[in-house]
């Protein structure tokens, strides 16, 4: 679990890697994370810290922290870390940096610099309820009357499309109707 600190550490440029941690920690606190999200970041930031190269320094500093260093060390975690792990160590790395650029200890953050690996796409997951398609015909079919435009018979329809045709939302709101070149008959009839 992420150590707890009773006040801010006042970071400087000479910081160590340790204490940047610790800060970065205590002030993400204020977005409410878990605890074990926070042990999970830091064991992130510090696994990846022990694969950059310190030229024999005891301790890491804000200058070891290059995007030479960096890349190398993120493709070291990469040979023995599934790409979801990789992933999320990149983010709160990001995530560190984006902390340091805020304290104004550094003026960009690198990790823009370091590759990260593309997941496939998840396939979409059935609802797994044995129920789920009578209740979700069910509850399109009622009228919504806190609606703007009730009209059930639209809803019920688009229900039954998806349920029956697995097209998903996202591929829905992507449709549009062809545009011809020339005149229609709705054009024709005015």
């Amino acid at each position: 679990m992420a150590r707890p600190m009773a006040r801010p550490l006042k970071l400087s440029c000479e910081a160590s890697l340790p204490e940047i941690i610790d800060g970065w920690l205590f002030h993400l606190g204020a977005t409410k994370p878990s605890p074990r999200t926070l042990a999970a970041y830091r064991a992130d930031v510090e696994g990846v810290s022990r694969r950059i190269d310190t030229d024999g320094a005891a301790v890491l500093h804000l200058e070891h922290l290059t995007r030479r260093a960096l890349r190398a060390a993120f493709a070291s975690w990469a040979g023995d870390h599934a790409a979801s792990s990789v992933l999320r160590a990149h983010s709160a790395w990001s995530s560190l940096f984006d902390f340091l650029v805020a304290e104004d200890l550094l003026d960009g953050n690198p990790m823009a610099a370091v590759g990260k690996p593309c997941l496939a796409p998840s396939a979409p997951r059935a609802i797994q309820a044995n129920d789920a398609a009578q209740r979700l015909l069910a509850i399109a079919a009622a009228t919504d009357t806190t609606g703007r435009l009730p009209w059930p018979e639209r809803d019920l329809a688009l229900v039954a499309l998806f349920l029956v045709s697995g097209i998903r939302e996202g591929e829905a709101v992507t449709l549009a109707w062809p545009r011809s070149p020339g005149p229609t008959a709705l054009d024709a009839s005015k």
